[in-house]
């Protein structure tokens, strides 16, 4: 009877406290993703800024805050836009919207829209 209630050779306390390895790793991957969700955020929250804007005057330039310059994942955000050709940057921290990106930002879907 012994033998049918156990589900594996170790004991009961080496299975329900995971070892430290497998641990670290969760934490790693639960970081990657918040990073992830952080990042998505921003770089959302500056195409809807920057949208507003290029809906009110197209060649206008807006200047980002300090906060905002001293985020390392916000300036890979903008990076990131400039690259995709998205954002059109003078100098550090004043962007604006180029006429691709205004596209592309109306033709996305809503973040909310997606089903899970």
């Amino acid at each position: 009877m012994r033998d049918t209630l156990r589900s594996c050779d170790r004991p009961w306390h080496v299975r329900a406290i995971p070892s430290p390895g497998r641990t670290a790793y969760y934490r790693i991957t639960f970081w990657k993703r918040e990073l992830f969700m952080h990042r998505e955020l921003i770089r959302d929250g500056l195409l809807g800024i920057l949208a507003g804007r290029y809906k009110e005057d197209p060649v206008q330039f807006v200047t980002l805050s300090k906060q905002t310059l001293d985020s390392a994942v916000a300036r890979e955000a903008v990076a990131e836009l400039r690259n995709e050709g998205y954002v059109e940057e003078q100098v550090r921290g004043v962007i604006r919207l180029t006429p691709r990106g205004y596209r592309a930002y109306r033709n996305e879907p809503l973040p909310y829209a997606y089903k899970n």
